[in-house]
């Protein structure tokens, strides 16, 4: 098993029911998109992760329907952020890509990568 499995494997634990009943392509990527951001933000040192939680939900606040639609996304990624510490603690690379493909009618292909280890920040 290659280590991009691994990734995605390791992603779609996380993401558990939140990625379940997409019925298209993009929905599912911009769930699998927010189940990244939780793990990256998951990485963050505990005393971090509010302020790294509270920069992504600013992207969203322009896009969300309602302030409730913007809370109840902000307490999805809590829970992410919990499901990735509880399932995979020591795992502590960032996940810098994914991608979802469709092999058919509602039939979907996830693919994530870790950053590489010798990978310079931009």
């Amino acid at each position: 098993m290659s280590n991009d499995t691994n990734v995605s494997e390791m992603l779609l634990s996380v993401g558990g029911d939140f990625l379940e009943g997409m019925t298209s392509r993009q929905e599912l990527q911009a769930r699998v998109d927010i189940v990244k951001t939780a793990w990256n933000i998951a990485l963050c040192p505990i005393k971090d992760r509010k302020k790294a939680l509270k920069k992504c939900l600013k992207t969203y606040r322009n896009i969300a329907p309602s302030k409730e639609a913007l809370k109840g996304l902000e307490r999805e990624i809590n829970e992410l952020i919990i499901q990735k510490d509880l399932l995979h603690p020591d795992i502590s690379s960032e996940v810098v890509c994914t991608e979802v493909s469709e092999k058919g009618l509602h039939d979907y292909v996830i693919k994530a990568y870790f950053k590489k280890k010798d990978e310079a920040v931009h």
